[in-house]
């Protein structure tokens, strides 16, 4: 009797220590396959494919923005180089040595001559208007045709406090007044502006204007294009 209750007895702690494993087993597997699936949510809650996608696109636009800008139409340079309004591209420094005749008749065989000799410094202004210029652009053959006004003359400024006088005589009767001085400097003036013409003043005002022209039209499409003047 008392050796069946001391197998009742081991049969029943053998039972109680499988019962213990198998739990501990099972508590095992509960919490590895929890922690796999904490990290696959956590993984999940990670990436975020929205502002992938979202840069990607913006991106492209910025791309297919650039490559439009890259265009530059023929409009948009012949703005740029109207806004120049008329562009000073001479400047012509003179010194002029000039004399002035005033005749006057008395009675009817009687001639006053008086006249005076002096000089004046000066500047003499040229340039091109462009806002008369006009662009056509040959994307095909990357040519860039530049329709430009002759250059002119915009103004003649005389320094006054320039003035010298070397010679003077008024006849009787003949004398000069503030109004002969005024006329001899416009006399002066035109007379600065033909010589200033004559030495070339507008022709280098012209090729000036196509350097200033050319430069500020490769700055906006580069040097692949050939820039043409007529």
């Amino acid at each position: 009797m008392k050796t069946d209750m001391e197998k009742n007895k081991k049969i029943a702690y053998v039972i109680l220590c499988a019962v213990m494993i198998i739990a501990i087993l099972w508590l095992l597997t509960g919490m590895l396959f929890g922690s796999t699936d904490k990290k696959k949510n956590d993984t999940t809650e990670v990436v975020r494919p929205t502002p992938l996608v979202t840069q990607v696109v913006v991106e492209k636009e910025v791309e297919k923005f650039v490559e439009v800008e890259k265009v530059i139409s023929s409009e948009t340079i012949a703005e740029g180089l109207n806004d120049m309004g008329f562009l000073i591209t001479e400047e012509y420094y003179f010194t002029m040595v000039e004399s002035y005749e005033k005749t006057k008749s008395l009675f009817k065989f009687i001639t006053s001559k008086s006249n005076f000799l002096y000089s004046y410094d000066g500047e003499l202004y040229a340039g091109v208007n462009f806002e008369k210029l006009s662009v056509d652009k040959d994307e095909d053959n990357k040519v860039i045709t530049i329709s430009i006004p002759k250059a002119e003359v915009q103004s003649v400024v005389i320094d006054k406090n320039s003035f010298k006088a070397y010679e003077e005589k008024e006849g009787w009767g003949n004398e000069l007044t503030m109004e002969d001085f005024n006329k001899s400097l416009l006399e002066l003036e035109n007379a600065a502006q033909s010589r200033a013409i004559d030495r070339g003043v507008l022709d280098r005002a012209d090729e000036n204007a196509k350097e200033v022209i050319a430069n500020f039209v490769t700055s906006l499409v580069g040097e692949d294009y050939e820039i043409v003047f007529k």
